[in-house]
């Protein structure tokens, strides 16, 4: 059987989903000044880390919860680097 397929019995009460647009500038997402806006993939992961992290730390009953990290297109090169900080 292929580790791929349709499951059509799922029972999912509930879901947390957060969404961030990143680097600063991109979607809905902003920053204040010139400098803010200056990124490198390295600085977005940890802009990102530093995020997902602080907003833990303010939202602890969210702390038990599994995380997953998604993303599409470029997300495919800063992803990487934000698993490895949110791992070390």
């Amino acid at each position: 059987m292929s580790m791929l397929g349709q499951r059509y019995n799922i029972s999912i009460p509930a879901a947390n989903i957060l969404f961030i647009d990143q680097p600063a500038g991109t979607g809905y997402s902003y920053a204040k000044s010139l400098e803010g806006s200056l990124t490198s993939d390295t600085l977005s992961a940890r802009q990102t880390y530093d995020f997902l992290r602080k907003w833990l730390i303010d939202h602890p009953k969210y702390l038990e919860n599994p995380l997953y990290l998604f993303g599409e297109s470029y997300a495919g090169i800063i992803l990487p680097l934000i698993v490895n900080e949110v791992y070390n």
